[in-house]
């Protein structure tokens, strides 16, 4: 992520610079301007009167950007600039542009110091945001883990309504028996013609309550796994251009 808005560095040259200016001038006579390579015009510092100058617009875009007040910044780091033309303002007037959504002047800006600055140890990142200005990053990538099925809950339901389904099943067969043989002996039925419809009578009741003994257990666990399954899941991974992210909750 980038700095906002540089200061320390800036604020050190722009005291080398009162510092040598005086040398500077005695040295040799300045070139016309526009022929003076960027190396050869930061090594020729300007008068001591004009170092004050651009530190005091600095120092005004400093508290300025730190308000909040980017176009009121961005003024005074480009006066800054016009004065003593230094690479960390050339980071600073892309800073208040990148805020003030003037994109393209922030991109090129942002590439001008690079131009000066390239080993800057926030190059990298600089790059990436110049990508971003210019419409070359896709929107992070969500990365959410599919929310796991709750499996013993499932499980213990379902054989639980199959069960039932078998009980009902066999009272069904049990009443269909009796009323076979109330059709044919009445009251007069003997035990052994009477026992197959009670053993599918008994095996119903016992399905029955099994199965709806099972369903409940499934409607007790079900929000218990969840709880769970939802806990163990709350880390949540971010994935874009500008690096691995894992976001959680805890």
């Amino acid at each position: 992520m980038l700095t906002s808005p540089r200061c320390a560095m800036a604020l050190s040259i722009f005291a080398l610079a009162a510092g040598l200016g005086g040398a500077a001038e005695a040295a040799e006579p300045e070139p016309p301007t526009g022929t003076v390579p960027a190396a050869k015009r930061q090594s020729v510092a300007p008068p001591p009167e004009a170092v004050a100058a651009g530190r005091a617009f600095f120092e005004k875009g400093q508290a300025y950007y730190k308000a909040g007040k980017y176009q009121a910044a961005w003024v005074e780091f480009s006066s800054a600039f016009q004065i003593v033309e230094l690479p960390d303002l050339l980071f600073n007037i892309a800073r208040c542009e990148a805020q003030m959504g003037r994109k393209a002047d922030a991109a090129k800006h942002y590439r001008q110091f690079l131009t000066e600055r390239p080993d800057d140890p926030e190059a990298e990142n600089i790059r990436k945001q110049i990508d971003a200005l210019e419409g070359r990053v896709p929107p992070p990538v969500l990365v959410r883990p599919a929310r796991p099925i709750p499996w013993i809950a499932a499980v213990t339901g379902g054989a639980g309504l199959l069960l039932v389904i078998g009980g009902a099943g066999a009272l069904g067969a049990a009443n269909s028996t009796y009323y076979s043989l109330q059709s044919e002996c009445g009251t007069a039925c003997s035990p052994s013609l009477t026992e197959s419809g009670r053993t599918q009578s008994s095996v119903g009741y016992a399905l029955l309550g099994v199965g709806f003994a099972a369903m409940a257990a499934a409607a007790i666990v079900l929000p218990i796994e969840l709880t769970k399954k939802d806990s163990a899941a709350k880390l949540t991974a971010t994935l874009s251009p500008s690096g691995f992210a894992v976001l959680g909750r805890f």
